[in-house]
């Protein structure tokens, strides 16, 4: 009797929790998908992408909000005007369409379309990859730094490289057995793919890192048994190294680690009190930067080790790290939905776009939390 009472309480508790939830979240205002002149909103919605336009005039930002609807927001830098507002279901989602069985193979066959959308002016433009055996839907994707390069996983977390000029698949790979790809990138020539990822939980070393020969369609070099999840990946402007960031499970610790992209060799290594969501190389090749889970933000000299700023900021976490192209700013973005832009140097504010509220906030910042490090 005494448990058939407890469950009726705990029963009678789990709803009166759910009708709080609701009556809280209901009344909140957030910017829908279809307005860009929304009053301020009551729940942040996370920046989770960045990068600077080619001639640095804008700032692109991918955003989620809590019902986990994806946009793109376009800034102008120097006016601090929203540009524009595109709103998506799921940014960069790959469709499938016009399904063939092939009755010899029993197999589903696939015609990939791709869709790009212009952040200015809105217009799209599809990529038809034609039909392609045993696919099944995209994940994520990444271009190359020319745009003629696709990198997409789908949801057998198989790796496909398409070349879009000639419509063909370059590469198919599946990963390590029971893991799952987190991050991408082309070598800047691109003759080079790299991905890292984890291994299913259990696993004592659950971290990979993977590098492939596109014109040879063969591996250069990989690492297992990495000692936490490799979540992060990006190459230098010179091709020569790797940043990885990783993170243990709890996103209570992480490392940055530079490895040679050619050999896989690790050249420097740094540990973090927070995972490594995020890392950037300034495209000078002087400096690399790393955002953690915490809202930390460090920058270190990449041929001595040394650093040269730290700052916590205790709000959120940053997803993404991008440097301006005249080589003076790093624009971060956070968990909270604002982006912000340093100076290079110093790690200085320079300014603050709340992308959560389609507002800007601009002009002189102070963080209280900054501590710099100077050579002598």
């Amino acid at each position: 009797m005494n448990a058939l009472n407890l469950c009726k309480t705990l029963k009678v508790l789990i709803v009166l929790a759910l009708i709080m939830f609701t009556k809280k979240y209901a009344s909140a205002e957030v910017l829908g998908d279809e307005s860009i002149d929304g009053a301020e909103s009551k729940i942040a919605r996370p920046a989770f992408a960045i990068a600077y336009s080619a001639d640095g005039k804008l700032l692109i930002v991918g955003v989620q909000k809590w019902t986990n609807t994806q946009a793109v927001t376009t800034w102008d830098v120097h006016t601090h005007e929203q540009i524009s507002f595109i709103p998506r279901q799921q940014i960069d989602r790959s469709h499938l369409l016009g399904g063939l069985r092939s009755p010899e193979t029993k197999a589903i066959r696939f015609t990939v379309v791709m869709e790009a959308t212009d952040v200015v002016t809105g217009q799209k433009v599809q990529y038809d990859l034609g039909l392609h055996p045993n696919m099944t839907p995209l994940k994520f994707e990444r271009f190359n730094s020319t745009g003629d390069l696709l990198a997409a996983i789908d949801k057998e977390q198989q790796i496909h490289v398409f070349d879009l000029k000639d419509r063909r698949e370059l590469l198919s790979r599946l990963p390590p057995p029971r893991s799952y790809i987190q991050d991408l990138t082309f070598s800047k020539s691109g003759d080079f793919l790299y991905c890292v990822g984890e291994k299913e939980a259990g696993e004592s070393k659950p971290g990979f890192v993977r590098a492939w020969k596109l014109k040879e369609r063969e591996p250069s070099w990989s690492l297992d048994a990495q000692e936490q999840r490799c979540l992060r990946i990006k190459i230098s402007t010179d091709d020569t190294l790797i940043a990885l960031g990783t993170g243990d499970r709890l996103f209570q610790a992480g490392e940055l680690k530079l490895l040679d992209s050619q050999t896989g060799k690790e050249r420097l290594k740094k540990s973090l009190s927070a995972a490594a969501t995020s890392v950037a190389f300034s495209l000078d090749g002087r400096f690399i930067f790393v955002g953690d889970s915490k809202g930390g933000l460090f920058a270190w000299k990449i041929q001595t080790g040394a650093l040269v700023f730290e700052l916590h900021d205790e709000k959120s976490g940053i997803n993404d790290i991008s440097c301006s192209p005249d080589g003076r700013s790093i624009a971060t973005a956070a968990d909270d939905g604002s982006v912000t832009i340093r100076s290079i140097e110093t790690g200085k504010i320079v300014d603050h776009i709340v992308t959560s509220s389609a507002k800007i906030e601009f002009g002189d910042k102070s963080d209280k939390n900054q501590r710099e490090t100077k050579e002598e």
